[in-house]
């Protein structure tokens, strides 16, 4: 666990509601980046499933703020320790709410296999206290949109979704992964 804390940035809990948990901490890579990670409930018909997404913040022309998850540029040689720091943001959270479950994925194949590389690098650190999974949709077709994003054009059925204990080798085949509290 201390490599993975000694291999993220500092983070803060910044706002900590009931459907959803904000930690911003500022990507010191190429510059520095205001980045935040956001934990939210998936769906009211899913109450316990958590979604992580991460970006950079930003503020549009009225002056509002948004995370802009479809950065592709911004501070790339720090996208490890980024990783890291979404990780331990996961596991916080975890510790705050029971009986979560965090679901993560990436919005392009190729981060998509990142984090999934990613995840082979730390899981010795994580799998003391979280149950990583990985989840597989039968079936389930990736359709990309013109800017390479993935766009979700089929219905999940929760139930179709099988999950496996988090497997380096095979990971390849998974459409997501989840992240439980060890009990």
């Amino acid at each position: 666990m201390q490599e993975l804390i000694n291999t993220s940035y500092e983070y803060k809990l910044v706002d900590k509601g009931q459907k959803s948990f904000k930690y911003d901490f500022i990507s010191k890579g190429d510059r520095e980046v205001l980045k935040r990670v956001n934990i939210g409930q998936i769906s009211l018909d899913y109450p316990k499933y958590y979604n992580l997404g991460f970006g950079d913040i930003t503020i549009n022309d009225n002056g509002e703020e948004f995370v802009d998850d479809k950065n592709r540029n911004a501070n790339i040689t720090d996208g490890n320790k980024i990783l890291s720091t979404a990780f331990l943001c996961a596991m916080d959270f975890l510790t705050n709410i029971d009986d979560a479950t965090v679901v993560f994925f990436g919005n392009t194949p190729l981060k998509h296999r990142l984090y999934r590389m990613r995840m082979c690098g730390c899981l010795d650190s994580l799998k003391e206290y979280i149950t990583v999974k990985g989840a597989i949709i039968p079936n389930f077709k990736v359709q990309l949109d013109e800017r390479g994003f993935k766009e979700l054009t089929q219905e999940i059925i929760p139930s179709d979704i099988y999950y496996e204990q988090f497997d380096p080798h095979n990971c390849n085949k998974y459409n997501f992964m989840t992240f439980t509290l060890n009990k």
